[in-house]
């Protein structure tokens, strides 16, 4: 939600829109976030209507958010850690293409792909484990 809002956002407002988007999502609790939401629209709907409007429509399914610890919630958002991957994978095939035998180049790319699962491990273990009842529960 977050990547598409930013889609149309000039590089000049770029940093404040994030910064206040990251207010509304990082709330504690939904009615926090609906304020931010709010806050975020009187500053940017006359620029960025498109934004407010798109998180309004759509709050039916990012409220579910607001349900998990904050914890859970982090590791919820993936697309940093996606976009991480993803880059360390362009970055191999792109040095790959260089080399010209095809099986040096699939190991460049599994490698570069090895290192960058291992800055990915979950920051705290204990947490994780003390998680598993609320993450696991029945709906």
């Amino acid at each position: 939600m977050v990547r598409n809002s930013l889609k149309y956002v000039s590089w000049k407002d770029y940093k404040a829109v994030t910064s206040g988007l990251k207010m509304v999502y990082q709330a504690p609790t939904e009615e926090a976030a609906l304020m931010a939401l709010d806050k975020f629209a009187e500053a940017w709907d006359d620029k960025y209507p498109q934004i407010s409007k798109s998180w309004r429509t759509h709050w039916e399914n990012l409220n579910t958010f607001f349900g998990y610890p904050p914890d859970i919630r982090k590791a919820i958002y993936t697309t940093n850690a996606i976009e991480s991957v993803n880059s360390v994978i362009r970055a191999a095939i792109k040095k790959a293409q260089s080399v010209p035998d095809r099986r040096l180049s699939a190991e460049g790319c599994l490698f570069g792909d090895q290192g960058c699962i291992k800055k990915m491990e979950y920051a705290d273990p204990e947490l994780a484990v003390s998680d598993e009842p609320f993450y696991y529960r029945v709906r």
